[in-house]
C-alpha cells in the first residue's frame, strides 16, 4: 500500500518523483506510514492525501467540516473507540452507519463497529484532523455527561446555584447544612447561618 498511495499522489500530479523518493527514505528512517509522512513533510494537504485514499480504494470521501456528523448517529459508536480507531458515524439510514474513518484500512475495524451498532457499516474516508475535530464537539466532555442525563437536564442549587443531578433541589453541602439547622436551631459553634 506505500508504494501505491505515493504513486497515485504522483500520478494526480500531487507530488512528484522526487518527493516520493524523499517521503519513502523518510518512511524507513521512522516507520511512520507513507502517507502521514507526505502531510508531515508538507508535500501535499491532508485532504488531498484523503481524497487520493478514498479514490484509491473506491470509498466516498467527506469533510466533516462541511457534513458535520449527525448527532443521533455519534452516540452509536462508544466515545473511547471512536478516539482509539479514529472513527465516528455520521449517519443513520434504516440499517446501514454510515462512518467517516481516518484509516479504512485499520484491520477488522468494520467488522468490529458492525458487531458494536448491530448496523452494516459504509465506510466513509475523511482527514484524521476532521474526524479527531468531530469526535470533539460531537461527545458530550465528560464532566458535563456525568451531571446531565439524555432525558433530564441538570438544575441548579436552590441554595449556591451550583448544577446538580436530576431529582435534587440542593447540592449535598447545602442540604447537609439546611438539615443541621433543622435538627439543631441556632447556629452551629464556628458555622456562619445561612
Amino acid at each position: 500500500m506505500r508504494k501505491r498511495i505515493g504513486e497515485s499522489l504522483v500520478r494526480a500530479g500531487l507530488i512528484s518523483d522526487q518527493d516520493l523518493r524523499l517521503a519513502l527514505a523518510e518512511h524507513e528512517r521512522t516507520g511512520e506510514r507513507i502517507g502521514a509522512v507526505i502531510v508531515r513533510l508538507n508535500l501535499t494537504a491532508e485532504w488531498q492525501l484523503a481524497r487520493t485514499l478514498a479514490h484509491q480504494l473506491g470509498l466516498p470521501y467527506t469533510n466533516l467540516l462541511q457534513s458535520p456528523p449527525d448527532p443521533a448517529a455519534v452516540g452509536l459508536i462508544p466515545k473511547e473507540i471512536a478516539v482509539k480507531r479514529l472513527a465516528i458515524a455520521t449517519r443513520r439510514q434504516d440499517e446501514v452507519l454510515s462512518v467517516a474513518m481516518a484509516d479504512p484500512l485499520l484491520f477488522g475495524l468494520i467488522k468490529d463497529l458492525e458487531t458494536r451498532t448491530g448496523c452494516r457499516i459504509a465506510p466513509i474516508v475523511a482527514t484524521r484532523t476532521d474526524v479527531l475535530r468531530a469526535i470533539q464537539h460531537g461527545y458530550p466532555p465528560r464532566s458535563r455527561a456525568r451531571f446531565t442525563s439524555p432525558t433530564h437536564a441538570a438544575t441548579d442549587c436552590q441554595k449556591c446555584r451550583q448544577s446538580l443531578e436530576p431529582g435534587w433541589q440542593f447540592c449535598p453541602f447545602c442540604a447537609a447544612r439546611i438539615a443541621t439547622r433543622i435538627a439543631r436551631p441556632g447556629p452551629l459553634p464556628g458555622v456562619a447561618a445561612m
